[in-house]
């Protein structure tokens, strides 16, 4: 049985494992179980849409990038295979 990874553990896989452009978006993991991951972005001037809501486009980001964490808090530990085949957003 793979030991549970702490949210330590998660934000080293994130720094090490993914994409410059997804470090800008300054994630920090905060709960990592098997049960719950949960992540944070804060809302900066960059990400911001006019009147100050999110973008649509970090949203997906954050959203692709916690289930892949979520995957290693269940005990996956091959991020290179670790791919999106279907984001399945709709546009309203």
């Amino acid at each position: 049985m793979t030991a549970t990874m702490t949210p330590a553990d998660l934000q080293s896989v994130l720094a090490e494992g993914f994409a410059d452009w997804v470090q800008a978006l300054d994630l920090t993991v905060t709960e990592a179980s098997p049960e719950e991951t949960t992540l944070r972005m804060p809302l900066t001037p960059n990400l911001a849409r006019m009147g100050g809501i999110v973008s649509g486009q970090a949203l997906a980001a954050l959203a692709d990038t916690s289930m892949v964490l979520a995957a290693f808090a269940c005990g996956f530990q091959n991020y290179r295979t670790a791919i999106t085949l279907n984001p399945g957003q709709p546009f309203q």
